[in-house]
């Protein structure tokens, strides 16, 4: 789990505290556009979104 290995979670299991979304979505039409969740076809667009989301007063080191 890369949220350990920089020791912002101490267990797998903290990963959604801090991840709490999938790493991406098709972008249509709509910002969050429903797709086909088969696989791509030509012209297919998706989102790339691998941040992370600390709250204030979380546990984890500064």
């Amino acid at each position: 789990n890369g949220l350990m290995k920089l020791g912002i979670s101490k267990v797998g299991s903290e990963a959604r505290t801090y991840y709490p979304h999938g790493t991406s979505h098709y972008l249509g039409l709509d910002v969050h556009d429903q797709g086909t969740y088969r696989t791509f076809q030509a012209n297919t667009v998706i989102t790339v979104e691998p941040g992370i989301y600390i709250p204030v007063g979380s546990d984890c080191d500064e």
